[in-house]
Parts: C-alpha cells; sequence; structure tokens
C-alpha cells in the first residue's frame, strides 16, 4: 500500500479551494510514534498543487480534486494515489480505492535522519579538527578519505560542505589510485554521499521555510536534485544499486524525465 520515497517536500503551490460533492476521504499524516505531523502535505500525483493537513490534527479531508483543470469527485471505486510529505521526514506514496464509507487512511512518515546512511557503512563519528582530518585521512588513501565523507555526512546538515569536500577528494584519490571493483565501491558510495549531503541540505532549507527564517528553497532543491541525478547515471553505468538515487532525483527533480 506504501512506498517510501527517501526525500523532503518540494514546495508546490498550495490551493485552498476544496472540492465537494464526493465521497469523503481523509488522510491522517503522523510520525514514527503516531503523533499527528501537522506541517504535512498531501499531493495526488497527477495534480501540480499540495494540501495542507490540519496543523494540530495532521488530518486532510477532501472529496475530490482539481485534475488537469478539471473537477474529479470521489466515487467508490476511484482509486488515489497521493505523495505525502513533511520536512524532516521520508515522503510516502500512497494508493487507495475509495469505499462506500469510513474513507480514513493513516499514513506514517519515518523521520529523514541518516537515511541511506547505514548503507554506505558503519562510521565512527570524528573529529572535525583539521589535525584530525589530515590523522584520520591519510595523503594518497582514498578509502580512509571516503570513510570520513560518510561519517560527516551521517553527522547532519552542518558538516555537508564537509562531507561534500571529502567526497570529491576521495574520488580524485581513487582515480589515481584504485582500479576495477574496488574504483566502483568506492566512487559509488562518494556519489552517494554527494547526493546524501545536499538532500540534508535541502531539508534544512526546508525547516527554516516553515519556521520563517527562510522565503525559498529552490537553490538547494536544485542541488540535491543534481546530486541525485549525478549517483544515478553513475549508479546504472557501473551496475550498482540505483534504488536510492532514483527517489532521491524524482523527490527533488522539477520533472520526472531524468530520474526515469
Amino acid at each position: 500500500m506504501f512506498a517510501l520515497l527517501a526525500s523532503l517536500a518540494a514546495a508546490a503551490p498550495i490551493d485552498p479551494t476544496p472540492v465537494d460533492g464526493g465521497v469523503p476521504l481523509v488522510v491522517r499524516v503522523v510520525d514514527e510514534h503516531g503523533h499527528p505531523v501537522g506541517t504535512a502535505t498531501v499531493r495526488h500525483l497527477q495534480e501540480r498543487v499540495s494540501h495542507p493537513v490540519n496543523a494540530r490534527t495532521g488530518r486532510w479531508r477532501g472529496e475530490g480534486l482539481y485534475i488537469d483543470e478539471q473537477v474529479v469527485r470521489f466515487v467508490p471505486g476511484t482509486v488515489v494515489q497521493f505523495d505525502v510529505r513533511a520536512p524532516g521526514h521520508l515522503t510516502t506514496r500512497m494508493s487507495y480505492a475509495v469505499h462506500a464509507h469510513r474513507n480514513v487512511v493513516t499514513v506514517a512518515l519515518p523521520a529523514f535522519d541518516g537515511v541511506g546512511v547505514d548503507a554506505l557503512a558503519e562510521a565512527e563519528p570524528v573529529s572535525l579538527t583539521p589535525a584530525a582530518l589530515i590523522s584520520t585521512a591519510t595523503a594518497e588513501d582514498a578509502s580512509s578519505a571516503a570513510d570520513l565523507a560518510i561519517s560527516l555526512v551521517a553527522m547532519g546538515p552542518d558538516h555537508a560542505d564537509d562531507a561534500l569536500a571529502w567526497a570529491t577528494e576521495a574520488m580524485l584519490r581513487a582515480q589515481r589510485t584504485l582500479s576495477g571493483p574496488e574504483f566502483v565501491e568506492v566512487m559509488d558510495r562518494m556519489y552517494a554521499v554527494k547526493a546524501l549531503a545536499a538532500a540534508s541540505e535541502w531539508q534544512l532549507a526546508e525547516v527554516e521555510r516553515i519556521t520563517g527564517r527562510r522565503t525559498d528553497t529552490t537553490d538547494p532543491r536544485r542541488a540535491a536534485a543534481t546530486a541525485a541525478a549525478d549517483w544515478l547515471d553513475y549508479a546504472r553505468a557501473a551496475g550498482t544499486s540505483a534504488d536510492l538515487a532514483q527517489t532521491l532525483c524524482a523527490s527533488a527533480s522539477e520533472t520526472l524525465s531524468r530520474c526515469l
């Protein structure tokens, strides 16, 4: 019923005009602990707008939608597909067949923190002093630079720039010193670090938008889309897993064509 998309929400325009005259459908959005997520939005896959949930209850209620400038009212048997998203959480895609009565769907949004990092490696936190960075990542060792980049991206958006810098350094070292499967592994992991670091910066920007500290998140969203698309291209060329790269790309991109 649900498919997770590792991402934050792109800020689509919000249409406040409800459609009435159809069968009511309620989407209830909660976090992993069952608490309402009052910053969530619900968007049908064919819509250009997002619908905010109630800030207190985490619920959105609708009887229909505007799709291609046409009113589509819910009737029994209507199958709807929504992306449900909120800053700080993974986006969830839901599919639901409308019944005649009691259409209440609960969607649990997992926290975004740390998504994808476990798939890269288990890395210990590192000191961010210059001396510690130099001693941890030796001059020509691509693997130690890669491990450091993974450690940094796991520490969140405050360390995203450092993670990006060390991922680039690890890739340069790999090009000079590695070949074969070891080269592919390091390169793929560093493309993943870059995509996750950019996604975490986008996450932070969306939180700042919600709290009124910024008004636009276009630049970090586009940076996240580009980094994810780069990872997706490499993963496909190298024959490594592309699932997370594709979902990050589709979530951040303005059009899906680059991610298909």
